[in-house]
């Protein structure tokens, strides 16, 4: 552009007062094509013949903040020449901003250069910011959006003159300025804020380090990562020490520009968030910027853009009166209005307020300890943390069940396989074994240790040893012989039970009986009179002793009084409403504390027990099948097996579920959505260690929640602290571990009083009662509820049960070969995997097999780790701790090749590389050593029997695990029929994200989406493409009057799947102009669309094109997307009838064998009537920028097909024509150049650097 034509036009504008705000908002949010205009926008808006308006909108690259004041000046000096009749004698500039960027770039150097100053300061900020949080996690009051909103909001407070000066008096005697001792106190409020101590915020400065500059109008400023260590236990004092020098260090090292910076650091991008740091402080200067003129007063307006470029930015401005003395900071906190509340922004303003405070009160104490929550929140969440009390009777763990057996002594009470027992059977069995252990000693607090897999002996046993007054132990049979040892030492029963037939040894010293030879013929089966006890049994005694694992490498056993699972037990009764014709499914391991529900809920209300068969839990046919033929009730789930159960279940198999508890891990939202298809019975996730009998809180599973499911309120006499590392009480919303008190919880650890001290602590409450330290991090919302979010040690939830690493890690160093060892839990495509690093010890070669044996010797094989990674030496951080995210990914890999040749091999090993996400799978390779599992072996189990036609039981998986014998087993009674998934449903995945925005991809006239397919290997990963086909495939009924109806179907759709914009769309041909609708009915509902895009659609179809052309064009459409499909089997382009593309699919496999030509003709239906709906269409303007792919081949220029759009969407249409025909529009070639476009669209849209906004 000649300078000639660089001019600024003036533009003058009529408004009214009160809209002068939003008027210049608008204006300054437009955003500035550079490479064709001006980046400098006047307009004049005459408010009145005597007051104007004038507003100058500078986009960063040619103006700072700074440059505002000389371009006033000059701005003034013009207007007072110009009414004088001069011209404006403005004083020349000493440089110019060219001078300032040769410059810098002459001082900056080459970053290749190792002397240059740029190397030095990367080689700085590489350093100064390694390992950085990837963002910090704030209380928001709605999820983080997959795609970055700059929508805002502003809250402005300030602190009083004393305020200012006493930091001013701390920041003195510290050697720091003001702006530190305000970035200090900001950190520490963030720190409490999200419990993190590694707090990032960034900060302008303004870059003008001469004063030769401060004249000169350009970009100068730059963005500073300012990091932070918050030690909670450390003071003020020593936390302003830390900040002012790492201040000082980023203030040396402040020439690399931002942006150079994020290339150079390459942070983990994410549409979500702005990189290397999320929250922002700023520190100005306020000077008056009332002027007087000849004639003319000039004063700024405030204009507040309701724009957040940060989640939140605080911005300080110090100010003093005329003696020069401090007279108060004043403040204002911009938030992102996506993320928070403006309720949310001022409780933090406040919160900052009253910590600026305490500081300034008293600069010595820890910043731990520091006051931030007003009185009226303190007592608020101090009463949401109290015991919920409840009267519940002082009685034994069998009383109820007592009282049902002289109830209804006839009525069915445990079923197992073929046996069927009576309440009155089942007691005397109970009874006569209660009887023979009164005789060898049991009584309270004396353990007995039962070695039997699930029975109906184990039951027997079970009461049998409560009933005597004594507390059970159970042991798995299937558990490493050491780790039983160990257990037996450690409790020192007085006896062990078990069943000879299961065929396990018990080393134990003791008493071994096994109930299945075992005579009690001559004892009575009469009830047990109190005096037949050989002490009497108080609520307070032990009911039962669990060991879960520990962190010393060594189980730890949790005794559980009468009292406390009495407690869970009556609340359980109650809120669930158990009654006489409930039917509970027992599933659960009994050395899980959640079979505690199903053993003594049923039989405590006069139900039925129905027991899983040892190994039948799991199997989820299985279990669906036991569902059916009980008419089970009542059951309980991990998340992780509900979710495979969901999948396989079939719901005339599961109608009679009333109630689903489901524990013992993260409870996701989808399982619930996937349960909901299947099922209305209600899904209650409950949350609750095992030293606190079962359950503390609960809650109510909705496809309304978000993310995980909460663990809900506390249930009957708990109470529940979320408290921090100093054990205060944190504010709503923000991290803090979970701490319980009550009735419910256990006595402590087995032989274990140094363990029992470590958890079971002092009430914070001072109350003087103890509380248990869950090691559980929480949240606790405004509304009570806890949200879970992860573990502070390395326990773990794995598989539903709680596992110490530690443990694992204790046993791997066992082995001789291994000198140190880190055990992690990894994601991987088949779920969560235990991961074991290993380092040699001197002279020796660790392997798998050797290792992994010594291990499965000693531990469960639920803890045993799937994968193995032999390491030279263990990574480590900057401070000599071990660097857990330096760890290299784990590899599953096969091994040497054998290729299947069978078609039933081939099924196999095709299953096992799709569920297990193995590139290549040969006969030889085992199912569990390439990673699975057996949550996992029930989806091959399901896809098998699906894709084979045949049954194949799970068991079979476990005991032929490799392709070839499972295929060999399989093939011995297998019908080949290999099939496919059915692609015909109205919503059509083609990749899911595991973060990101989703890209909705809508079809043609056709109404296959298919095509949009090639995308993926296109689209930035971490975009989600889900496509939407014309319900025409599946739905005889479908026939819609106008496209809005049809649009509106698409928006329920894609709300079911993403409740929540912002939303990107693309459709092509037909799909463009229902985009364009859904677009508009989204922005309707209050949601943002950020992507709407177009392959060569138009509002006209062609003229004269009649029904019978529509039809030739469709059915070519099909012919062409069914050759792409199926290679050989059509001819492309060539045109086929509707029958003769239906007989070649009648001979594929499903889906296609599906498309029938009724099907077909339904298809070419719809497209014909699609013309009429689109002529008809009146489109309503969408509130935003198109994007619009033109095919070239018919109009070369792209400008005749998108000025349909022009007046239905607000913004500007950017054109981009694609060397193509309509009909190709989504060939592979075209979509990887849509692809590259939206990719670009995506970034610049939702990703805008730190100094790209336009400055008003």
């Amino acid at each position: 552009m000649s300078v000639a034509d660089a001019g600024v036009r003036v533009v003058v504008i009529d408004v009214a007062a009160d809209e002068v705000v939003s008027v210049v908002g608008s204006l300054a949010v437009q955003p500035f094509d550079v490479t064709a205009e001006v980046p400098v926008r006047v307009r004049l808006y005459r408010v009145s013949d005597v007051e104007f308006v004038l507003a100058f909108v500078v986009h960063h690259i040619s103006g700072d903040r700074s440059s505002m004041g000389p371009l006033t000046r000059d701005l003034m000096v013009a207007y007072a020449a110009r009414v004088s009749g001069d011209a404006p004698g403005w004083r020349s500039l000493e440089v110019q901003y060219a001078d300032f960027t040769l410059w810098q770039r002459e001082v900056l150097g080459s970053e290749g250069d190792p002397s240059s100053v740029a190397h030095e300061q990367i080689s700085f900020w590489k350093s100064e910011l390694a390992g950085l949080p990837d963002q910090i996690d704030l209380p928001t009051d709605r999820p983080r959006p997959a795609v970055q909103s700059l929508a805002g909001g502003k809250v402005d407070f300030g602190v009083d003159a004393a305020v200012q000066s006493g930091l001013m008096r701390i920041a003195r005697e510290s050697n720091a300025t003001l702006f530190m001792a305000v970035h200090a106190a900001w950190a520490a409020l963030l720190s409490r804020l999200s419990g993190s101590s590694d707090v990032v915020v960034g900060s302008p400065i303004a870059g003008r380090g001469e004063a030769a500059l401060d004249d000169v109008i350009g970009m100068f400023a730059n963005t500073l990562v300012l990091r932070s260590v918050v030690d909670p236990a450390s003071s003020f004092v020593e936390l302003l020490d830390s900040v002012r020098e790492s201040d000082l260090r980023a203030f040396a090292h402040a020439d690399v520009p931002f942006e150079r910076l994020v290339e150079v650091l390459n942070p983990a991008r994410s549409t979500a968030r702005h990189p290397l740091f999320q929250v922002a402080l700023s520190f100005q200067n306020v000077q008056s910027t009332a002027l007087e003129l000849p004639s003319l007063s000039v004063a700024g307006v405030d204009a507040d853009l309701n724009i957040s470029q940060f989640d939140l930015h605080l911005v300080v401005s110090d100010t003093y009166d005329e003696d020069g003395a401090p007279a108060g900071l004043g403040m204002s906190l911009t938030y992102m209005s996506s993320l928070f509340d403006e309720a949310s922004a001022v409780r933090m303003v406040d919160r900052f307020g009253v910590l600026l405070e305490e500081i300034v009160s008293d600069a010595g104490i820890a910043v731990g300890d520091y006051r931030i929550l007003e009185r009226g929140e303190s007592e608020e969440i101090s009463a949401s943390s109290r015991v919920v009390e409840h009267d519940v009777p002082e009685k034994l763990m069998l009383d109820h069940f007592t009282d049902r057996v002289s109830e209804s002594a006839d009525s069915l009470a445990v079923v197992f396989e073929g046996i069927e027992l009576s309440y009155g059977e089942f007691d005397a069995r109970v009874n006569r074994l209660a009887r023979h252990l009164i005789g060898q000693g049991v009584g309270p607090e004396t353990v007995v240790g039962l070695s039997i897999r699930r029975s109906v002996d184990l039951v027997v046993a079970m009461y049998a040893v409560v009933r005597a007054g004594g507390a059970y132990l159970p042991l798995d049979p299937d558990h490493p012989a050491e780790r039983t040892s160990y257990i037996l030492e450690t409790a020192r029963p007085l006896c062990v039970l078990r069943a000879s037939a299961d065929d396990v040894l018990v080393d134990f010293e003791g008493a071994v009986f096994d109930l299945d030879v075992l005579d009690l013929s001559g004892l009575s089966d009469l009830p047990i009179a109190p005096g037949e006890l050989n002490a009497v049994v108080r609520p307070f005694n032990t009911a039962y002793v669990l060991f879960t694992s520990g962190s010393t490498g060594r189980p730890k056993g949790v005794a559980v009084s009468h009292r406390a699972i009495v407690n869970q037990l009556e609340w359980m009764s109650d809120r669930y409403e158990f009654t006489s014709a409930d039917v509970y499914l027992q599933k659960t391991a009994t050395t899980f504390d959640v079979s505690l529900w199903g053993y003594f809920l049923p039989l405590r209300a006069g139900a039925t027990l129905v027991l899983a068969t040892a190994d039948g839990h799991r199997d989820p046919v299985q279990l669906a099948h036991l569902i059916h033929e009980r008419q089970v009730t009542l059951t309980d789930f991990v998340p992780s097996m509900l979710t495979v159960f969901g999948s396989l279940a079939r719901a005339e198999q599961i109608r009679s579920l009333r109630d689903v508890f489901v524990i013992g891990e993260a409870l996701p939202l989808e399982t619930v959505e996937d349960f909901r298809k299947i099922s209305d019975a209600r899904i209650h996730n409950l949350y609750g260690p095992t030293e606190a009998a079962v359950s503390v809180t609960s809650w109510e599973a909705s496809v309304d929640d978000r993310g995980s499911v909460p663990i809900g309120l506390p249930e009957w006499n708990v109470g529940l602290l979320v408290l921090d590392s100093r054990l205060h009480p944190v504010a709503d919303g923000v991290p803090g571990e979970l701490y319980l008190l009550g009735s419910q919880l256990a006595r402590g650890y087995v032989s274990r009083p140094d363990l029992t001290a470590g958890r079971f602590v002092a009430s914070a409450t001072g109350s003087g009662a103890s509380m248990y330290r869950t090691g559980d991090l929480v949240r606790r919302r405004k509304d009570g509820v806890l949200e879970y979010i992860g573990r502070t040690d390395f326990q773990v939830k794995f598989r539903g049960q709680r596992i110490e690493l530690g443990e694992i890690e204790s046993a791997l160093l066992g082995h001789r070969t291994v000198i140190q060892a880190v055990v992690v839990v990894a994601s991987s495509p088949t779920g969560d995997r235990l991961v074991a690093y290993v380092v040699p010890a001197p002279g020796e070669v660790p392997t798998r097999t050797e290792v992994l044996g010594h291990v499965s010797a000693t531990l469960p094989s639920y803890m045993v780790p799937s994968a193995f990674v032999v390491l030279d030496q263990l990574p480590l951080n900057p401070a000599g701790k071990l660097d857990r995210r330096a760890l290299p990914e784990p590899e599953f890999e096969p091994r040497v090749f054998r290729a299947p040749s069978s078609p039933v091999e081939e099924a196999v090993a095709g299953v096992f590389a799709d569920v297990l996400g193995v590139s290549q799978v040969g006969l030889d390779d085992d199912f569990f050593e390439l990673g699975g599992n057996s949550l996992v072996a029930t989806q091959v189990v399901a896809r098998l029997r699906a894709d084979l036609d045949t049954e194949v039981p799970l068991m079979s998986l476990f005991s032929d695990s490799t392709v070839e014998r499972l295929a060999s087993r399989i093939a011995a009674s297998s019908t080949q029929n290999v099939g496919s998934r059915n692609a015909l449903d109205v919503v059509l995945p083609i990749r899911d994200a595991r973060s990101g925005p989703r890209l909705w991809c809508i079809h043609p006239m056709a109404g296959l989406s298919w095509v949009f397919a090639n995308l993926a290997t296109h689209l930035d990963s971490e975009v989600a493409i889900t496509t939407l086909q014309s319900p025409a495939l599946t739905e005889e009924d479908w026939n819609p009057t106008s496209i809005d109806e049809w649009a509106a179907r698409y928006v329920r759709e894609m709300q079911r799947v993403q409740p929540e914009g912002p939303y990107m769309l693309l459709g092509w041909s037909l799909g463009g102009v229902l985009a364009h609708a859904a677009a508009v009915q989204l922005q309707g509902k209050g949601n943002e669309v950020s992507v709407l895009a177009m392959m060569d659609s138009t509002l006209e179809t062609s003229p004269g094109e009649d029904a019978d052309s529509v039809a030739t064009n469709v059915g070519l459409a099909l012919t062409d997307l069914f050759a792409g499909l199926l290679p050989g089997h059509v001819e492309p382009g060539t045109t086929m009838s509707i029958q003769d593309i239906a007989d070649v699919l009648a001979t594929m496999p499903e889906p296609f064998s599906g498309i029938s030509a009724d099907r077909l003709a339904s298809l070419v239906d719809s497209s014909i009537r699609s013309t009429t709906l689109i002529n008809e269409y009146e489109p309503a303007v969408f509130l935003g920028d198109l994007v619009y792919f033109a095919a070239g081949a018919d109009d070369p220029t792209g400008d005749g097909r998108s000025s349909d759009w022009d007046g239905h969407v607000s913004g500007t249409t950017s054109n981009h024509v694609i060397d193509s025909s309509h009909g190709e529009m989504a060939s592979p070639e075209n979509l990887k150049e849509i692809a590259a476009v939206l990719n670009r669209t995506l970034r610049d849209r939702v990703v805008r650097p730190s100094r790209s906004t336009p400055v008003a």
